[in-house]
């Protein structure tokens, strides 16, 4: 396994997550996104962090989640790959997916929002079979140069 840029473990608790949020959002924009690229990031994680705490744990105060941050630099462009472990047992990774949308109420949108927002989104079972680890990619978006006119 590479070296991750940034590493932070929290336990499962609720009021870290503004932690989590004020790192993931500082480190976006120095990989590269721009503000508007990096809020929906952001919403993104803190939701799968949500699941993790709600779902996962099932609200246990005193599980851990690891959230490892790089910047990513390749041929689909310059942009940021957060990683997100837990040691939630059990957990189907087919069964992991957004609530019918036809279906109106509150909660149940963090999978749609992860798949809208995230360029690459992977559910995987860790390596030592001890959770799930969660693998997601966003890159840069250059917007296009403004047209001028009588050009």
């Amino acid at each position: 396994m590479t070296h991750s840029h940034f590493e932070m473990r929290m336990q499962s608790q609720p009021r870290y997550l503004c932690v989590a949020r004020a790192a993931l959002e500082t480190l976006a924009k120095q990989y590269g996104l721009h503000q508007n690229e990096v809020d929906p990031v952001v919403l993104a994680v803190d939701e799968a962090m949500t699941n993790i705490i709600r779902h996962g744990y099932k609200d246990a105060t005193d599980k851990p989640i690891l959230i490892r941050i790089n910047p990513l630099d390749d041929a689909l462009g310059k942009g940021i790959e957060i990683i997100l472990e837990d040691e939630c047992v059990g957990v189907d990774l087919t069964k992991i997916r957004g609530r019918d949308l036809k279906q109106v109420r509150p909660g149940g949108l963090g999978v749609h929002i992860l798949y809208k927002t995230m360029d690459t989104v992977e559910f995987t079972h860790r390596q030592d079979a001890k959770g799930v680890r969660l693998a997601l990619r966003k890159y840069h978006q250059p917007t296009a140069p403004a047209v001028q006119e009588g050009s």
